[in-house]
């Protein structure tokens, strides 16, 4: 196909993908159903809790290691 033959907005219309068809809020609420399902039990997005609860201590003056190994 050439590039002067290639029609964007009608390539996205035809996928349902221009701002108007696209239900952005329905795949926002999918993706953070999964994540907080990836935190109780197995998911296609595993999750670690990496927060620090209110009621917990926290050293000062210690070294500590913060790591962020997502993608």
């Amino acid at each position: 196909m050439k590039a002067e033959e290639f029609n964007l907005e009608q390539f996205l219309k035809s996928n349902m993908l221009t701002l108007d068809e696209y239900d952005f809020q329905r795949d926002i609420d999918v993706f953070i159903k999964e994540m907080e399902k990836g935190l109780e039990t197995e998911s296609s997005i595993p999750m670690f809790p990496t927060f620090i609860e209110d009621d917990n201590s926290i050293p000062s003056n210690k070294p500590v290691l913060v790591l962020d190994a997502g993608g």
